[in-house]
């Protein structure tokens, strides 16, 4: 089938240009980037350059070295070379500071991996200007990472196997290049074909020209696109949703979506286009609980983000186009479909938990942004208005608050040391890199991990995977920071007398050590945040079992790029309470430990009034309308308590107890107890009564109606059911109890709180 590879898969949604209230939030954008978007200036980019230039250098160095070894030393006259691809956010333009320059080698038939992580790496890691390197070659896509003059750079080889040399007129789109190339090779060159096709659909974004002609509007689009993309890459960072590795995005995935919201929005500016991002994937269709016992009903995407039609050319390459893979059909959690061929899903390391957090964090953006667009829509000026737009903005990006969440009580951090050394001091440090790179890349299976119990298999509510490590970090830290060193023991007592320039320098730079926990062993220090479901049975979290099961899985594959050197390397846990953690995490944001401890306060106070909000409109749609449905009259007749009575009766007759039997009915005949029958009748109609007025949830009416009714002993333990389900009134201590009635659960599987009084009915 023939398939226009430049028509936009979804529709536009609207082609008009910016409103008023539109261009307000433009200006908030604007101003938001020059507070929070760090860009490169002209220096840093010509430095970067020339490091391009000087990697290229060495890379067609090689080249020329991997020929003359397989006798090809020039091509007509000419001498070979490879090309140098980039990829990702440098090739789009975005050149955010600090950021990493992802190269791939594209080189000739006689440059293979196994050269490439030899004699390449040799080259590049002794080099004078580089420092950091990294290599895993077992990866799955094979990388070298380094940092060549402070600029990181990640590398990776295509290799061409048709070809002597790579020609001048080498075009990156043709899908002819992907022809008999090596899977490993055909994924690294997948990161230039994407980024380069991303970039020419937002050109073309609403277009309905054909072939490759750009409309007369594209230059200016593409930069609304750089503009709003700049800002959402800042969001996720700040948030920590940024780590395609640990679970979450990253690059690309933004980068797709963001393309995606202007094809369907093609003329509007980035304020509206950051609204209707956060907007549009916040309400992007969710699939329903695949079975009963299905946690994640409600989580997982159901449509794919994708910009262009999947297309297929007839080549083996078929058998893998989303939403195949060489493991079969796999739709994925998140899909996120790449435009070029052959397409698959660039979000396949997101799980359903770390999906839980991204829909969170989207729903949040939703919500900030919806305040600014009510204030932009009201026709004002002067600072009030701006000041609130700016408020709104920063609130957008403010730092992850992972470890001062109010929901965060449970705290799992692995730590990554060395116990051991087999190698030189240099080798030594970077197998340590690559096994900490290792673990950093695998951290995500310690929730998600299908060869051994994880954390996901237990009872949880929430699992919070952190996207950032920490690094030369000492775990026993207090959990505030420690008080200032005196700075001077003068008789005069003022500060630094007595004290040298040098020492006051030494004084100031060991506070600082303190105050930032450095271990300075260069270990690593992952965390997680963990919430157990409290309405699912409990089960013992085996935490040694489950790092050791994890430790065991990063080592066997860390010994197949490195026999025998794993055991020099430990994975060790701690857990954490929430108040016991070391004061040193704080700087995530940072912030300090006073102010974090606020902020919880704070979070906390919000949460509380929203649950509060949430509970009364879950009341008010549940309340029943007479006091029939409500169950009140029922439990009250006589047939009603014998109902009631009947699960204590049958337990007793099970536990071949008559005489407990003889005596719950003995009970339920007797004055008391038709005194007692006149009292529950009143109170289970005072509870439904408050009910139905939406005042509280009727089960809660209902106990608390209860607790102020006489205790009738003699019932023991009774089994009874509220309009929410069945529970058991627990007697009081030393009235016995029947075997076989501690099962307390609502129809909907929900265990309900006991009650430590007998309780006639509800």
């Amino acid at each position: 089938m023939n398939v226009d590879p430049w028509r936009q898969f979804y529709s536009p949604v609207n082609n008009d240009e910016d409103t008023e209230s539109e261009l307000v939030l433009d200006d908030a954008v604007k101003g938001l980037t020059l507070r929070a978007v760090k860009q490169e200036d002209e220096r840093e980019l010509t430095r970067k350059f020339r490091v391009l230039e000087d990697i290229h250098a060495l890379f067609n160095k090689w080249v020329r070295e991997c020929g003359a070894a397989a006798g090809v030393s020039d091509v007509n006259g000419r001498p070979i070379e490879g090309r140098l691809e980039t990829s990702g956010s440098w090739r789009l333009g975005i050149h955010e500071k600090d950021a990493d320059i992802d190269l791939i080698c594209v080189a000739p038939r006689f440059c293979d991996l196994s050269l490439f992580f030899s004699t390449f790496q040799e080259m590049i890691s002794t080099h004078p200007d580089v420092t950091n390197f990294a290599a895993i070659p077992g990866a799955f896509v094979p990388i070298m990472t380094f940092d060549f003059r402070r600029v990181n750079v990640d590398l990776l080889l295509a290799v061409l196997p048709h070809v002597n040399t790579v020609p001048p007129t080498f075009d990156l789109l043709n899908d002819s290049v992907l022809s008999d190339m090596e899977e490993k090779s055909r994924l690294s060159l997948n990161g230039p074909r994407d980024t380069l096709t991303i970039e020419r659909l937002v050109r073309r974004a609403g277009s309905s020209l054909t072939g490759k002609q750009d409309p007369p509007d594209a230059h200016e689009r593409y930069e609304r696109f750089l503009r709003t993309v700049r800002v959402v890459r800042t969001w996720a960072k700040r948030r920590c949703l940024y780590s395609n590795k640990m679970g979450y995005l990253g690059g690309i995935n933004f980068n797709i979506m963001m393309a995606m919201i202007i094809q369907m929005y093609p003329r509007k500016g980035p304020g509206a286009l950051l609204l209707k991002f956060f907007e549009t994937l916040s309400r992007w269709p969710k699939l329903d609980a695949e079975h009963p016992g299905d946690k994640h009903g409600g989580v997982r995407w159901k449509a794919p983000v994708q910009l262009c039609a999947v297309k297929k050319n007839g080549s083996r390459l078929d058998s893998v186009v989303y939403p195949y893979t060489r493991f079969g059909e796999s739709r994925g959690d998140m899909p996120v479909v790449t435009p070029s061929y052959p397409a698959f899903n660039s979000a396949g390391n997101v799980n359903p938990w770390t999906l839980r957090i991204l829909n969170e964090e989207l729903n949040r953006g939703m919500e900030i942004l919806k305040r600014a667009q009510e204030i932009a829509n009201v026709p004002q000026s002067g600072g009030k208005a701006v000041a609130a737009l700016a408020a709104c903005m920063d609130a957008l990006v403010a730092p992850c608050d992972f470890f001062w969440r109010p929901d965060h009580e449970h705290f799992l951090a692995l730590h990554v040391t060395k116990q051991g050394s087999s190698a030189t001091e240099e080798e030594d440090a970077a197998l340590f890199n690559d096994f900490k790179g290792m673990s950093e890349a695998m951290f995500r299976q310690i929730v998600s991990s299908d060869r051994y119990k994880n954390l996901g298999s237990y009872p949880m509510a929430r699992i919070h995977l952190l996207p950032k490590k920490f690094e030369g970090k000492d775990l026993g830290a207090p959990s505030k920071p420690p008080p200032p060193k005196p700075s001077g023991e003068g008789q005069g007592g003022g500060q630094g007398e007595g004290q040298s320039g040098a020492e006051k320098a030494a004084s100031a730079e060991a506070e600082a050590a303190a105050l930032a926990g450095d271990a300075l062993d260069g270990s690593l220090t992952m965390w997680v945040s963990f919430s157990p479901d409290k309405a699912r049975p409990s089960e013992r979290l085996e935490v040694g079992a489950l790092v050791s099961s994890f430790e065991r899985s990063v080592k066997e594959r860390f010994e197949r790029d490195h026999p025998g050197q794993a055991n020099d390397f430990a994975i060790r846990p701690r857990y954490f309470k929430q108040k016991d953690l070391p004061f040193w995490v704080h700087s995530l944001g940072d912030i300090g430990h006073e102010q974090a401890a606020q902020l919880r306060k704070q979070r906390k106070k919000e949460l509380k009034e929203l649950k509060k909000k949430q509970l009364a409109a879950k009341s008010a749609a549940a309340a029943p309308e007479t006091l029939e449905e409500s169950g009140a009259l029922r439990v009250a007749s006589p047939a009603g308590m014998q109902e009631a009575l009947a699960p204590g009766l049958a337990a007793a007759a099970e536990a071949g107890d008559p005489q407990r039997g003889d005596k719950l009915s003995a009970a339920a005949a007797s004055p008391e107890y038709q005194a007692g029958r006149a009292a529950a009748a009143a109170a289970a109609k005072e509870a439904a009564e408050a009910a139905a007025q939406a005042v509280k949830p009727l089960w809660l009416a209902v106990e608390e109606a209860h607790a102020r009714l006489p205790i009738l002993s003699a019932l023991g333990d009774v089994a009874v059911r509220t309009p929410l389900g069945a529970y058991v009134a627990a007697g009081p201590r030393g009235s016995g109890r029947v075997p076989g009635e501690t099962a307390m659960e609502t129809e909907e599987g929900r265990p309900l709180k006991r009650i430590r009084k007998v309780f006639l009915l509800s």
